[in-house]
């Protein structure tokens, strides 16, 4: 995505309630974004809608190659975004 693709993305969560914008207290460039309430309380909803959707289309795969194609996704992802904004980790 591109920021332009995000940002119109936050302005429609911002408007349904879902996300807030919040000012860095120690930095005018950062802008923090949070759930609100109504965002936490939709997310086990949607973490079930994830898995039932993954079970879906991966259900088709034997477990080996599952975990392969796992394996690669974590790779390309650590390649291409070394480390995560909330840890400051790599992910494993």
């Amino acid at each position: 995505m591109d920021v332009g693709a995000v940002s119109r993305l936050v302005d429609r969560l911002v408007a349904k309630g879902l996300m807030a914008r919040e000012s860095d207290p120690n930095s005018r460039r950062i802008l923090r974004l949070t759930l609100t309430d109504a965002g936490l309380d939709l997310t086990p909803r949607l973490a079930e809608i994830a898995d039932r959707n993954d079970a879906h289309f991966f259900a088709h795969l034997d477990p080996t190659r599952r975990l392969q194609l796992e394996d690669w996704i974590r790779r390309l992802v650590g390649d291409t975004h070394p480390e995560t904004p909330a840890s400051g980790r790599a992910p494993s």
